[in-house]
């Protein structure tokens, strides 16, 4: 009993805690994109051509995520927009007990070694623990694996289940290629473990798998999407969390940190001669922690696959109680400098200028930077059409090249080169009038101030 109440009373503290610390959704410049695509796919249908943008006319969209757009939006018609990011907060902790049952029931961890793996979790991953598609994708991933490692582990078969869940996960998120390799990367250990009946079994589930990513609604759409980024890896990579991860420090030196940290503990596993042939079934985590390195958004994945790795790696390691004691100190304090780091990192919303816009009807094309164009698509459109926002994919092909030539090529250039490339771009796309950031040191301000230089350029609204 007293176990239960020590597991109660732990997640009961991480529910308090996300359900009532969540950060608000204002600062998820995606939640603006989701909530005007689920309005427009739950009146229109699923949306195969873009329709938000002046210089997408006509062209392909990928509805990759069609389906966590609409519950999104059926959820903020039925509770509120400032209800929205207790969704993030209950899915953060329905992710930690997941874990947990992981950590506790299948790989057979102590009580310290699953609290220490789920706080590694939450350091690496609390960026990302609000409301987004990826998280719910990476939700189903954990479930998955969970079930694929109960089977090959226990014996107990409830692979069953990642049937539905697969169905509800390709048609909200384009990664249900982690699910067949799970399945794909388990028949093949299985089969060279002379694990042969299980390997067939993980088999049929790879067929599954690849069958279910081709279903309608989406049919082809998911791998078609996938593909057009291998595509266009070059011009994404300089944008947002498509980034290489060397390209921030910061998350460079923990991410790394935490890869040293799991691979010193199996180390000392291998000297103490406590690692046996059967945990060669950790090896896929390994190689999709090395997914990270190749692009920001990769993190969350990693993390979780490093979390893992940490639970299994300090089974059974001799740690005197005030090693443990200081570990677990040591990421909680990193826990929290993470959380201030994230609830501080503010996506100032331009909602002030929207009324704006509105209230004097002011019409044409109109220019705007990323976080700005992501709210104005749910405040604005699609009366109103944005320039270019988020959704890469549409704009991959064309504008976002120039885009970069025009603004972050010549970010360091001088002040005359920089400006004659501004001037070129909005003169090739005939921006009507443009809202900008004023963030001080930074190129908007630059723009900024050199649009109030030209005589056809005048400014009508500052906040």
């Amino acid at each position: 009993m007293q176990r239960h109440i020590r597991i109660g009373i732990f997640l009961l503290t991480l529910a308090v805690v996300f359900f009532f610390a969540r950060s608000p959704v204002s600062q998820n410049v995606d939640f603006w994109v989701h909530l005007k695509l689920g309005e427009l796919q739950s009146s229109k249908g699923i949306l195969h051509k873009d329709l938000l943008s002046f210089v997408t006319s006509g062209r392909e969209a990928y509805p990759q995520q069609w389906l966590f757009q609409i519950f999104v939006y059926r959820y903020v018609q039925v509770f509120g927009l400032q209800n929205a990011q207790y969704i993030a907060s209950i899915s953060g902790v329905l992710f930690v007990f997941v874990l947990w049952c992981l950590f506790r029931k299948v790989l057979n961890s102590s009580l310290w070694e699953s609290i220490f793996a789920i706080a590694v979790f939450f350091i690496g991953t609390i960026d990302f623990l609000n409301l987004r598609a990826q998280m719910f994708a990476y939700f189903f991933a954990v479930c998955a694996f969970s079930l694929i490692f109960l089977y090959i582990k226990k014996g107990r078969n409830y692979l069953w289940l990642t049937v539905p869940l697969m169905i509800v996960w390709n048609n909200i998120h384009a990664s249900l290629f982690l699910a067949i390799y799970f399945f794909a990367s388990y028949a093949v250990l299985q089969f060279f473990l002379k694990g042969r009946s299980k390997a067939k079994v993980l088999l049929m589930y790879v067929l599954c798998g690849l069958l279910i990513s081709v279903l309608p609604p989406l049919g082809t759409g998911q791998w078609r999407y996938l593909w057009f980024f291998v595509q266009h890896r070059k011009v994404v990579d300089s944008f947002g969390e498509w980034l290489p991860l060397y390209r921030s420090f910061a998350d460079f030196i923990v991410y790394v940190f935490f890869c040293i940290c799991a691979a010193l503990v199996w180390i000392i596993r291998l000297r103490e001669k406590k690692v046996s042939k059967n945990e060669v079934v950790f090896l896929p985590l390994v190689l999709l922690v090395f997914s990270a390195f190749f692009a920001l958004r990769n993190l969350f994945l990693g993390y979780i696959c490093i979390s893992i790795l940490f639970a299994q790696g300090i089974r059974g390691l001799k740690l005197t109680r005030i090693v443990r004691v200081a570990l677990f100190l040591i990421l909680i304090g990193m826990l929290w400098v993470f959380w201030q780091k994230e609830t501080n990192d503010v996506a100032h919303v331009p909602q002030r200028a929207s009324d704006f816009i509105r209230a004097q009807n002011i019409r044409g094309k109109m220019f705007s930077d990323f976080v700005g164009s992501s709210y104005f698509l749910w405040s604005l459109a699609p009366e109103r059409k944005i320039f270019m926002d988020i959704r890469l994919e549409l704009y991959a092909c064309c504008e976002l090249p120039e885009y970069e030539h025009a603004f972050l090529d010549k970010v360091n250039a001088s002040d005359g080169d920089f400006f004659a490339s501004v001037d070129a771009f909005f003169a090739s796309y005939g921006f009507d009038y443009a809202v900008l950031p004023t963030d001080q040191n930074s190129f908007w301000r630059r723009i900024d101030e050199h649009l109030l230089s030209l005589p056809q350029w005048s400014l009508v609204y500052w906040d």
